[in-house]
């Protein structure tokens, strides 16, 4: 169950025999005789759905304290684990353990030939612009030097929200940038992705994609940071992602989900990243 922008995650997924958004008739979904409900989310929503549903159910350390305690002292240690790995903590008494193989994400062949369309089969530098806050996206300042330096084209992908700055990008440098931005759905974005070199993002749902499809990937990190668990994930690959941080800066990280300006007004951790380090 999820929000209805979402379904489309989950819908080529062969492991999953339906998917119920919150738009459905909550009367249908009870009907359905559930073993046991697995709560990722552990909000108030989801709370009232196992009320309602009256089926065991399980859930999760979100360290939701433990963040907040963070972001005020900076110094505070959290568990080295990612969300993943919390998840199964709570599973494996139910026989659910970690096949190490990583996220799951398909694609349809749909999707697959948009990408083939839209981008030419050669080496490109995947650089997602969009992302849900302001303060998780790599501004077009830095982007504009991430595409000077590259060795290979850069393919830019992201939503609408982010659809005039890829159009400027793309026309500033036009032999070298393919702008995809608020033109191709999710699913064809990660097959964009998939076909890529390498990976460049913020702290967003496509960086879990690239994961999923154990693509490299470096992640520039903003008002957040990987210590919260939450960077990409690969499983038991040798794979491993890139970090970028800004270091010695006393208000990182400001949130554990981002804002939609800079609190401090400077936006230093994204404006001061230090981008031949991510060439070298």
């Amino acid at each position: 169950m999820t929000k209805a922008p979402f379904k489309q995650l989950l819908d080529n997924n062969p492991h999953i025999g339906k998917v119920w958004t919150l738009e459905d008739n909550v009367i249908d979904l009870i009907k359905e005789d559930y073993d046991l409900i697995i709560d990722l989310h552990k909000n108030l929503r989801s709370r009232q759905y196992i009320f309602r549903l009256r089926k065991k159910s399980v859930n999760f350390r979100k360290l939701n304290l433990a963040k907040w305690w963070k972001i005020r002292k900076k110094n505070f240690q959290l568990p080295d684990l990612h969300i993943v790995d919390r998840m199964f903590e709570k599973l494996t008494a139910y026989g659910i353990v970690n096949d190490g193989r990583g996220l799951d994400f398909f694609i349809s062949e749909k999707d697959k030939e948009t990408a083939r369309d839209r981008v030419p089969k050669l080496p490109y530098v995947c650089l997602v612009l969009g992302a849900n806050y302001y303060t998780k996206r790599i501004p077009v300042e830095v982007t504009e030097k991430i595409i000077q330096g590259s060795p290979h084209p850069v393919v830019l992908i992201g939503g609408k929200d982010v659809q005039v700055a890829g159009e400027q990008l793309h026309e500033k440098y036009t032999e070298k940038v393919i702008n995809l931005c608020g033109t191709i759905n999710i699913g064809s974005s990660a097959a964009v992705l998939g076909n890529s070199f390498h990976v460049v993002t913020g702290d967003t749902g496509m960086m879990h994609i690239a994961a999923a499809l154990q693509r490299p990937i470096t992640v520039l990190w903003g008002s957040t940071i990987p210590t919260f668990g939450m960077g990409p994930y690969y499983g038991d690959s040798d794979l491993a992602p890139a970090h970028m941080e800004v270091e010695n800066l006393s208000c990182r990280p400001c949130s554990k989900l981002g804002y939609n300006s800079c609190p401090k007004g400077h936006f230093k951790c994204m404006m001061d990243q230090n981008v031949d380090k991510l060439f070298n």
